[in-house]
């Protein structure tokens, strides 16, 4: 499990902190391990769901609840710190962005966020109520390198140093990231 040995105990607990049931670990232990002698390796392959969904009725006061949940998530799975603020700084882009120009900051519309992590990388998207954007002219490269240079506009720019992919839906009001540990 992440590259982790475990006996009976640990596996237990292992499981038990990711969801699965007292019984459904007991039933795992003693049908699937049964027949251990000392000399005997098992391995016990198990897939545990590995994403993340939430909708959020939000505005800007809301963005600490949203980044708490995500670094939640992320501290179960991942020690790189580099790669954690890599995320962090992804992550709160993009959900501030999606509140702020999106929904306009409006608590009665939502955004809807999905994590798919992987071993060495998290996938996430990050969709709003609102209009869109034209993220294709906002995409070309001298917009992005002059983004730098302002006080305001350099979200995406962040986003798109940071992450390893960075795309948007047709309509422009979901962003779809990927960060690689790494």
């Amino acid at each position: 499990m992440n590259g982790r040995v475990f006996g009976n105990k640990g596996l237990k607990e292992y499981i038990l902190e990711n969801g699965l049931t007292e019984e459904s670990i007991n039933y795992l232990i003693n049908n699937k391990l049964k027949k251990n002698q000392m000399d005997d390796i098992s391995c016990l392959l198990i897939d545990i769901n590995t994403n993340f969904e939430k909708d959020y009725y939000c505005n800007l006061d809301s963005v600490d609840e949203i980044i708490d949940d995500f670094k939640s998530e992320i501290e179960k799975r991942y020690s790189n710190e580099i790669f954690y603020r890599k995320l962090l700084q992804c992550f709160n882009e993009l959900i501030t962005n999606a509140i702020e120009h999106g929904n306009k900051n409006d608590n009665n519309k939502k955004i809807s966020v999905r994590i798919i992590f992987d071993i060495d990388s998290i996938n996430f998207s990050v969709c709003d109520e609102g209009v869109g954007f034209d993220w294709k002219s906002r995409f070309k490269k001298n917009d992005l390198e002059n983004s730098n240079k302002k006080l305001r506009g350099r979200g995406l720019f962040l986003v798109n140093y940071f992450s390893n992919c960075l795309h948007f839906n047709q309509k422009g009001n979901e962003a779809v990231c990927t960060v690689s540990n790494g």
